[in-house]
């Protein structure tokens, strides 16, 4: 599904996460990979719109929870695509550090079990370590701290596109801050929101809920000041 121009939200993987993909000059570009069992429809996907999946020159990963990192073994084998992560997210995906929840109620630590079964990952390496500010393959690195010491959105300048990961959230319309349990502190996810909202995009793309697709800096700029007030 194309949400902006050369800029799809990927169809036909399964709904847990989003992953996204952005059609250019010089080859395609991944944004997250969904869960594991998502790698072969994202393949699929690209073969749908007559490419060979070894027209993907990078994936980039928002952050290293299972379901944005799960397919991600099986794509970058299939593809051979460059693997680009904040420097301070490469432990998670190269499977040198493992992610836990950080506040979890009774039922996550009941459902525990059940979400390292839905949500494998495979270790692989980072080929492009990044930090804030950087440029990588056409894209901007934003560091947004938070939900994990390195979670990164990337912008697409050109298309003015901002692919937020897990740095919040959209949901039945409404704008939320990430999954209390699995952020490691909220407190300075708010602060990441807030610089978000200083940057020129008019299309938001998230890790979970639909995309916003026109006046989108306005929207976050709108919830980082109701979160601004809520804390004062």
């Amino acid at each position: 599904m194309e949400i902006a121009p050369n800029v799809h939200q990927i169809e036909g993987i399964p709904p847990v996460s989003n992953a996204y993909l952005i059609v250019g000059e010089d080859g395609l570009l991944l944004v997250d990979t969904g869960i594991a069992w998502a790698a072969r429809g994202v393949l699929r996907y690209i073969r749908r719109l007559g490419f060979d999946p070894s027209a993907v020159k990078a994936i980039f990963i928002t952050h290293g929870d299972g379901d944005h990192i799960g397919g991600l073994h099986a794509i970058a084998r299939e593809t051979g695509a460059s693997v680009v992560a904040h420097r301070a997210e490469v432990p998670l995906v190269e499977g040198r550090d493992v992610r836990r929840p950080t506040a979890p109620s009774s039922a996550d630590r009941l459902m525990a079990p059940l979400v390292r079964l839905v949500m494998p990952s495979k270790p692989v390496a980072v080929s492009h370590p990044v930090g804030d500010g950087d440029s990588a393959f056409g894209l901007t690195v934003i560091h947004a701290p938070g939900h994990s010491p390195g979670s990164a959105c990337y912008l697409l300048p050109a298309q003015k596109v901002l692919f937020a990961g897990d740095a919040l959230t959209h949901w039945g319309g409404h704008l939320a801050l990430p999954m209390k349990a699995y952020t490691t502190d909220m407190a300075e996810a708010v602060r990441s929101i807030q610089r978000l909202a200083q940057h020129d995009f008019e299309v938001c793309c998230f890790g979970h809920g639909p995309a916003i697709t026109s006046d989108a800096r306005a929207a976050i700029a709108d919830f980082a000041a109701r979160l601004q007030e809520s804390r004062l």
